[in-house]
């Protein structure tokens, strides 16, 4: 297997993880240590450790050292337009277009991404 499949099995079998897709839209509305992700997702300390490690591993989060706590944030070039595909994808009537405030700023907002569901999703029908 070539260096680059392995990356792809490694990135995408990261993400097929409920609570590492948590700890990245946590990480996406501010920098944390593990403290407050602890506090923000009520997982226990070890697993959000173990979790964040994970994504470490595939460049999704990095981290700034300050003493001996890491600050960790989301790698903002590959998180918010990884999961406005997914959103796009799942969902051809959500607004996170409009929502996401970090896609705004790059001008992702405007960004047409061909949709295979037509049905708006449970949060859209609301």
């Amino acid at each position: 297997m070539v260096k680059y499949e392995r990356f792809c099995m490694q990135f995408f079998s990261t993400l097929a993880n409920p609570i590492r897709i948590a700890v990245l839209q946590s990480l996406l509305q501010k920098e944390k240590n593990v403290t407050e992700i602890v506090k923000d997702l009520n997982y226990e300390r070890t697993l959000v450790s173990h979790n964040l490690a994970t994504l470490l591993k595939v460049n999704l989060i990095s981290f700034k050292k300050k003493g001996k706590e890491r600050t960790y944030y989301a790698n903002e070039q590959i998180v918010p337009p990884l999961f406005f595909l997914i959103e796009n994808f799942v969902c051809s009537g959500c607004s996170f277009r409009k929502v996401c405030k970090i896609m705004k700023k790059r001008g992702l907002d405007r960004v047409k991404i061909p949709s295979n569901n037509l049905e708006p999703c449970l949060a859209c029908k609301k």
